[in-house]
């Protein structure tokens, strides 16, 4: 999927993923990667050159820990931190209203998905969003609902949102 995706001409793509949406932590991120041809190439080449540099197959999770995930975090933050226009919101859960929300925790996830995406996007920019697949809940219009937000207040900043496997995408990943 990632070598098509680095094919993709010189247009905007953003990659989207959460982390402690679980209620077991206090806190939880939703970040957000804005990426364009020439970049994608240079990051994919650099962390195909970390994982090989550390016989490094796994997912990169950064709730996994040990001595040599934390050389090959080092080092993948160490080769494409300049390279990168990254943004992220942490949010404290005890300061959420869940009663806003109903219950279930993907519209929570959407809402502040969005305040994300609406601050971080251009408009007319034509951009194509990538979200984690497994974090998205498809009983509502998440995917939709995005993409129509964002445009109202950013006219023609994404043209698509896409849902991929962060287990299969070193961006989102």
């Amino acid at each position: 999927m990632e070598a098509a995706l680095h094919n993709v001409s010189n247009k905007m793509q953003y990659f989207c993923d959460e982390s402690g949406i679980d209620h077991e932590s206090q806190y939880f991120a939703i970040g957000m990667l804005k990426t364009n041809s020439g970049q994608r190439r240079s990051l994919l080449s650099s962390i195909a050159q970390v994982r090989q540099e550390f016989d490094f197959w796994n997912e990169i999770h950064f709730t996994k820990f040990s001595y040599k995930r934390e050389l090959v975090y080092k080092a993948l933050i160490h080769n494409t931190l300049k390279q990168v226009d990254y943004r992220v919101i942490i949010v404290k859960r005890s300061l959420v209203n869940s009663k806003f929300f109903a219950s279930p925790d993907y519209l929570m996830l959407n809402f502040f998905t969005c305040i994300m995406v609406k601050n971080f996007v251009k408009p007319k920019l034509g951009a194509v969003l990538y979200l984690d697949s497994k974090s998205r809940d498809k009983r509502d219009n998440g995917v939709d609902y995005l993409k129509q937000q964002v445009n109202l207040v950013k006219p023609g900043s994404i043209k698509a949102v896409e849902e991929l496997d962060s287990k299969n995408s070193e961006l989102i990943q």
